[in-house]
C-alpha cells in the first residue's frame, strides 16, 4: 500500500469469530494498534473501530484514512484491505482506539445516512 493510498483510504481486517483463533489474535491488532498510536503521539485522524456481523461469525477491524498511514504493516500483517468507511447501525461500530470523537470522521463519509449518524452519535455520547 502506498502512502498516498494509504491516507485517503479505509481498510479492513476480518477475524473469524472462532472460539479458538479470535481472542489472541484481536488482543494482537488492538495492543500492537494501540502501541503505534501512542508512539506516533496519537494522531487526531487516527482511530480503529470494530463491528461484530450479523451471524456472529467475524469481528470487523476498522483502520481509518489517518491510522492507515502510522499502522500499515500492522494492516498488511493481518491481510487487510481497502473498503468504506464502515456504517454506523444498531451493531456498532465501536471505538476501540482514537480520540473521543473519532465517530464524527465517519459522519464525513458519504455511506453514512447524515440523520441517522446524527442521531447514532447523539446517543454514543448519551452513553458515556
Amino acid at each position: 500500500m502506498s502512502r498516498e493510498t494509504s491516507t485517503a483510504q479505509w481498510y479492513k481486517v476480518t477475524i473469524p469469530s472462532s472460539k479458538s483463533g479470535f481472542e489472541p489474535k484481536a488482543r494482537i491488532l488492538q495492543n500492537d494498534f494501540e502501541t503505534l498510536f501512542t508512539i506516533n503521539g496519537a494522531p487526531k485522524g487516527a482511530a480503529l473501530f470494530r463491528i461484530q456481523d450479523e451471524k456472529l461469525e467475524n469481528h470487523f477491524f476498522y483502520f481509518s484514512p489517518g491510522a492507515v498511514a502510522i499502522t500499515h504493516g500492522l494492516i498488511r500483517h493481518f491481510s487487510g484491505a481497502p473498503c468504506p468507511a464502515p456504517v454506523i447501525d444498531a451493531r456498532g461500530p465501536v471505538l476501540l482506539v482514537g480520540h473521543a470523537d473519532a465517530l464524527e470522521m465517519l459522519s464525513k463519509s458519504a455511506d453514512n445516512p447524515k440523520p441517522r449518524l446524527k442521531r447514532k452519535i447523539d446517543q454514543i455520547l448519551r452513553r458515556k
